[in-house]
């Protein structure tokens, strides 16, 4: 089942894909855990979708929540698709804002820098309190790994 959805997805992507170019706008996969979906759960599978399609505007996303359950090493995945990562979801391991659960964020934030990553990162997570006081404090929590 896996190999067909896989066949019909490059080719959609194939399509969606030189829409996308056209307009200026990347098609992002962005893996799931196995609780939310069976299909594309880590990122060398996107990644070997997106290779397949061989298009420019079709690329990866990495979401930290995600891949602390499906990754054997959150670093070494993000090195490994680093030439197709475009943007990336923070949140810690309780889906709670980093900082509030047990994801390292000190390795895989020193591999980013290291690949020369430089596009976007957004928190997909729950704010515990007040945001005025937990954002700043996440920030500097993460700036320190920078």
């Amino acid at each position: 089942v896996e190999e067909i959805e896989k066949r019909i997805l490059v080719e959609e992507m194939k399509m969606l894909g030189k829409y996308a170019e056209n307009i200026g706008a990347y098609i992002i996969l962005e893996p799931l855990n196995r609780y939310e979906t069976h299909f594309i759960r880590r990122l060398d599978q996107a990644a070997e979708v997106c290779r397949e399609v061989k298009l420019d505007y079709v690329r990866v996303m990495a979401d930290f929540f995600h891949m602390n359950i499906e990754e054997a090493d959150i670093s070494e995945s993000l090195e490994a698709v680093a030439d197709l990562l475009v943007h990336v979801h923070l949140a810690d391991s309780n889906r709670i804002l980093p900082g509030y659960g047990h994801t390292d964020f000190r390795k895989p934030f020193k591999t980013l820098k290291r690949v020369g990553y430089k596009n976007f990162m957004a928190l997909e997570c729950s704010i515990p309190g007040n945001p005025n006081v937990e954002l700043p404090k996440c920030v500097k929590y993460l700036r320190s790994f920078m």
